[in-house]
């Protein structure tokens, strides 16, 4: 799915609600004014699933983001793939909302003072095994570390932290006794800057 101009959006949805969105190919926004790939405003949103080769892209402008949320409850987002902007990544404003997002693949974003995830609203719970996933704004409830090694596992970089969270290990972690001692050693699991 392409959209191509200025404040372009591959997929638009204002107080609606959407069952589940699958994606094994390209959402892509492309504009030289804020496009945005996933626009979702005033919206229920059962889930959004990036599989492996999925790709969720805005491009041509530092305030293109690839997945807005306003006034939106999404109950689970899935990226196995990549969610890529020049702008930020996933973006919740105050009044938005994602129960659980897991993070195997890859969220980030390009532009000088951009963030994978910006969150000015609330997530429940984030599960990362993205080594460099750089996060604003309001912690997630529970952060969970997706460890597939001793030296390959989620960190999140931080800035402008708020509130509190539960860090723990993701239940399907592998190598765990060894990367909990590493975990244990080193602190860039969390940075905050």
């Amino acid at each position: 799915i392409k959209s191509i101009g200025p404040s372009s959006a591959a997929i638009y949805a204002e107080y609606g609600s959407i069952g589940v969105v699958t994606n094994s190919g390209t959402i892509l926004a492309n504009g030289s004014v804020s496009p945005v790939a996933m626009n979702l405003k005033y919206t229920t949103v059962q889930a959004v699933h990036n599989l492996q080769q999925g790709v969720i892209e805005s491009s041509g402008s530092s305030g293109a983001d690839a997945i807005t949320l306003a006034g939106t409850k999404l109950s689970a987002l899935e990226n196995l793939g990549r969610i890529v902007s020049a702008g930020n990544g996933v973006v919740l404003d105050p009044h938005s909302s994602i129960s659980s997002i897991q993070n195997l693949g890859i969220i980030s974003a390009t532009a000088i003072n951009r963030y994978g995830i910006r969150n000015e609203g609330t997530i429940d719970t984030l599960v990362n095994s993205q080594s460099n996933l750089s996060y604003y704004g309001n912690l997630p409830g529970n952060y969970l570390v997706k460890i597939d090694s001793p030296s390959s596992y989620g960190q999140l970089v931080v800035t402008s932290p708020g509130g509190a969270t539960n860090v723990g290990i993701y239940s399907s972690s592998t190598n765990v006794s060894p990367a909990a001692t590493a975990l244990g050693a080193d602190p860039s699991v969390f940075y905050l800057v």
